[in-house]
């Protein structure tokens, strides 16, 4: 009795030893990233969506000196608060499973920021705004004000027109929309404007068409920029909330 007792509980180990070398072998290497990239603004990281994957880490280097490393559950990650001026920083990024995929995926392999992409501090924090009748300027400490053309900074960007001055609302600019704020400000995201939802994509430019915010997670903005809910749209079922539910 005692033998056969040892034999059976030597089956069952050995039963469990090769499932668990059958999960082990069975797990799948995610993708890596197809593209990884610094968005507008200051420390805005950006990265193309890996196939089912759902969590992500980041590493970011300052001046090749790796000093921060974070878990995000989207396809962007805000590593401005562990930045600051007068550094050079560059990042990269792979897909990681949740602890529900650990015995179907591992970890992807690590994707750099496209072309060793360098962005640098919080742009110009050395001039002054300057308030004028017809609106508001940047003089900037050496080079005199800004005219004509996106500049950065404390962190913002603004546009600037021919005469100086900081445009608000909606611009079309190079051919893109974009939607700065009051103070001047691009803005960027899921923005509720005039009764709609519009989403504006990491360099701040308007999307149209179908947009995935989220792995899985797809909208429909129409010509117009405009989140289109509870309709459908090329075969798909968009909710109350505009998601995609079919």
């Amino acid at each position: 009795m005692k033998i056969r007792k040892i034999a059976a509980a030597a089956v069952i180990a050995a039963v469990m030893a090769a499932a668990s070398v059958t999960a082990v072998f069975a797990a799948v290497r995610f993708d890596g990233t197809a593209r990884a990239y610094w968005g507008q603004g200051v420390g805005q990281a950006r990265w193309e969506a890996v196939e089912n994957a759902k969590k992500y880490e980041v590493r970011l280097y300052e001046n090749d000196e790796r000093i921060k490393t974070i878990t995000v559950g989207s396809r962007q990650a805000d590593l401005s608060p562990y930045m600051s001026d007068n550094n050079s920083y560059t990042f990269e990024v792979r897909a990681i499973p949740t602890d529900s995929q650990r015995s179907k995926y591992s970890s992807g392999d690590w994707v750099m920021c496209e072309d060793g992409q360098v962005a640098t501090g919080r742009g110009d924090v050395d001039g002054r705004f300057r308030e004028y009748q017809n609106g508001r300027k940047y003089e900037r400490e050496e080079a005199g004000y800004v005219v004509n053309q996106w500049y950065l900074i404390q962190g913002n960007w603004y546009y600037f027109d021919a005469e100086g001055y900081i445009l608000t609302g909606w611009q079309q600019i190079n051919g893109k929309w974009y939607y700065l704020g009051t103070d001047g400000v691009m803005q960027t995201g899921w923005q509720q404007l005039d009764g709609s939802w519009y989403y504006l994509q990491a360099d701040g430019s308007m999307a149209v068409g179908w947009l995935e915010t989220a792995p899985g997670q797809w909208y429909y903005l129409d010509a117009d920029g405009k989140m289109l809910a509870d309709t459908e749209v090329e075969g798909h079922r968009l909710n109350a909330s505009g998601l995609r539910i079919s």
